[in-house]
């Protein structure tokens, strides 16, 4: 009886090695899943975080984009209206080199005139 006590005190002490490594195993596995959960909720809130970051970026180079694009279109009317101005601008300096030689023609047509009456 004693050596199948023996064997029995052995196999239970070996069940219980057995138990408690298996225990210690999956305390382990149980505290590594943890952490990881842990570790995935603090990357999410960083993920979550970096989107908005990038959501405002977003509309603010948007902002920014409707800006510059109103900035550019004024300055494209303001060089179309330049444009205009310097046609115009010509148009007045062709009619008045026009005239000035019109007044000229009549000033020495208005010579010879009084010039013929005097002599006369």
């Amino acid at each position: 009886e004693t050596s199948l006590a023996a064997a029995v005190v052995a196999e239970r002490e070996k069940t219980e090695k057995k138990s408690s490594r298996h225990v210690a195993d999956l305390e382990q596995r149980l505290q590594s899943a943890i952490a990881e959960k842990r570790e995935l909720k603090e990357l999410q809130a960083v993920a979550e975080s970096r989107h908005l970051e990038l959501t405002k970026s977003n509309e603010s180079l948007q902002e920014r984009c409707v800006s510059l694009e109103a900035k550019s279109q004024a300055a494209s009317e303001r060089q179309a209206k330049s444009e205009a101005d310097k046609e115009e601008q010509k148009t007045q300096l062709v009619a008045a080199k026009t005239n000035y030689e019109a007044v000229g023609k009549l000033e020495k047509r208005l010579a010879e005139a009084e010039a013929n009456y005097l002599n006369e």
